[in-house]
């Protein structure tokens, strides 16, 4: 590290990089040995936000469903006090018949119902797995942006470093040729 004579008597117009042993700095942590791309604390924190965010979904998720199910036992409550309310008071095959239509209609009425239900609890279901996907792909392109602006700012900072060492071996060539003179 550092100017070295016999480069700048080479006269092949190169610049040599006296910056070699830079340690990499991470930008999200603030400390230097390792870049925010390769940093375990970024990945942790990256992690966790997706887990909570997870287990925020599953959670709404799972309230949509507990709220059918509530719906669905308070209906089949008032059903049976319905049937308990209606005495039988004959014997007669014709009132036999009109509450036997009447119970496979109420429980054609309640699997269709149900269906529904079902149908609905999927469509959420499907919903909630694609508003998932669709913020995994896009934390994933947020990733790939970031990546890439990394590069670019990296590719700046070499710059800015090939460009302060130019400026810095031209002035000690500068100074050391006046010194000969």
């Amino acid at each position: 590290m550092g100017y070295d004579e016999d480069e700048m008597e080479r006269g092949d117009g190169k610049l040599y990089n006296i910056y070699e042993d830079v340690p990499e700095y991470c930008s999200y942590y603030k400390h230097q040995g390792h870049t925010p791309v390769t940093c375990t604390m970024k990945r942790r924190d990256d992690e966790a936000r997706k887990k909570k965010e997870m287990e925020e979904a599953e959670k709404h998720l799972k309230d949509q469903m507990h709220g059918i199910s509530e719906s669905t036992k308070a209906e089949q409550v008032q059903d049976q006090q319905i049937n308990t309310e209606q005495p039988e008071t004959s014997h007669n095959k014709d009132a036999e018949n009109t509450q036997e239509q009447d119970r496979w209609q109420t429980q054609k009425r309640r699997s269709r119902k149900n269906n529904q239900q079902t149908q609905q609890v999927q469509q959420r279901q499907q919903q909630v797995q694609q508003q998932i996907h669709q913020q995994q792909v896009q934390q994933k392109q947020q990733g790939v942006q970031k990546h890439q602006q990394q590069q670019v700012q990296q590719q700046q900072q070499q710059q800015v470093q090939q460009q302060q060492h130019q400026q810095v071996a031209a002035d000690e060539w500068i100074t050391n040729s006046r010194r000969s003179d």
